[in-house]
């Protein structure tokens, strides 16, 4: 889509939230973000709740987990309530709230923990006081309301057509812009992956309106800690195995490899990505071990669609390039069912390419 068929898809449900947010009052809003909150989710969380602050409204972000701390320059004054340090504020905050905002994401289980809690708000207040904003697939609970489309780069891009047409009269207040981009240079790995006209649009409009594209490359890409970049060293020389058969890799992270690196949240980013830089290789993959589950993020180039892959195998779905899901089996034995699992997906996507070709 370009930004013309985005604008219009998001202005009738633009119109009712707008409705919705300047009705909250007193109460104010709570803007929720996913677990283990990304560029994209802190950024279109930070961006809604600069919006909100600007128009003269109250609201609050409120994230399950700590955010990467190379994301530290979107929430410089600490606003952002993280609900593993601080539950008994954050489950407060969310229950008196007049509404609650997801973004980034498409159901309850996508912030672990909290996913009583926000049950426990839509049984208390009604699914109509609920609003998710997010690019992936459907899935929402039913009577929420939501902005959502997979045609589109990121959260934060869809968070910049919607707020524009938020906005009071048309243009979005001052510091709601740099948040925002940094969802999309995050989500699109720098303009690489999921890109659409409406994505050179939008971010035509973030340099027209004085953000500093550099500077958030500087704080994203270029800020990395020692262990961080040794990690990802290791990492493509130790744990990357490369399955030209299956034009593949993969990569696979323990509890071991973290525990060595001292690994924190976030020093994974962007290494999933790495080796499509591979001549031949069109689908990567990194499996990354925690103590109850591996969580899989996939990567593809061109017209393999990844997410079709972990919607089949993988327990979970995304976009086109660019997808996630979990498994829950023993790490050594990830090799073997990733083998498996592109033998089986590849072989139906090849059938199905035979079929079109009848």
């Amino acid at each position: 889509m370009d930004g013309n068929q985005v604008s219009a898809h998001v202005r009738g449900n633009a119109a009712i939230l707008k409705e919705m947010v300047e009705a909250s009052g007193e109460r104010g809003i709570a803007v929720i973000g996913h677990y283990n909150p990304d560029g994209d989710c802190v950024g279109s969380v930070m961006g809604m709740h600069i919006f909100l602050s600007r128009i003269g409204l109250k609201s609050v972000p409120i994230l399950p987990n700590r955010y990467p701390s190379f994301l530290d320059f979107l929430d410089p004054e600490g606003r952002a309530v993280i609900y593993d340090s601080d539950r008994k504020r954050a489950e407060r905050l969310i229950m008196d709230s007049a509404m609650v905002i997801c973004s980034d994401f498409n159901s309850f289980g996508r912030t672990e923990h909290m996913t009583e809690t926000l049950a426990g708000y839509m049984e208390k207040h009604g699914a109509e006081n609920i609003f998710f904003i997010d690019h992936h697939t459907g899935g929402y609970p039913e009577g929420c309301r939501h902005i959502s489309t997979t045609e589109i780069s990121s959260t934060c891009e869809l968070m910049f057509y919607t707020l524009r047409e938020m906005a009071r009269p048309g243009r979005i207040p001052e510091g709601v812009l740099t948040p925002l981009a940094t969802g999309v240079l995050t989500d699109t790995n720098n303009f690489n992956n999921s890109i659409f006209p409406s994505t050179f649009e939008a971010a035509s409009e973030f340099i027209s309106n004085g953000v500093d594209l550099g500077k958030i490359n500087n704080e994203v890409f270029r800020s990395y800690s020692e262990n961080r970049m040794r990690l990802m060293g290791y990492m493509l020389y130790e744990r990357m195995t490369v399955l030209p058969e299956f034009g593949a890799s993969y990569m696979l992270l323990s509890m071991q490899d973290k525990e060595r690196f001292m690994f924190q949240t976030g020093d994974a980013e962007g290494l999933v990505n790495m080796p499509l830089g591979i001549k031949n290789i069109g689908i990567s993959a990194l499996f990354t071990e925690y103590e109850d589950n591996i969580r899989v993020s996939l990567r593809s180039k061109g017209d393999i669609p990844v997410n079709e892959l972990s919607g089949m195998f993988f327990n979970g779905g995304g976009h086109r390039n660019a997808s996630g899901g979990k498994l829950t089996i023993p790490l050594k034995d990830v090799p073997a069912y990733y083998r498996s699992s592109l033998e089986r997906f590849l072989l139906k996507k090849g059938a199905a390419a035979g079929n079109e070709n009848d």
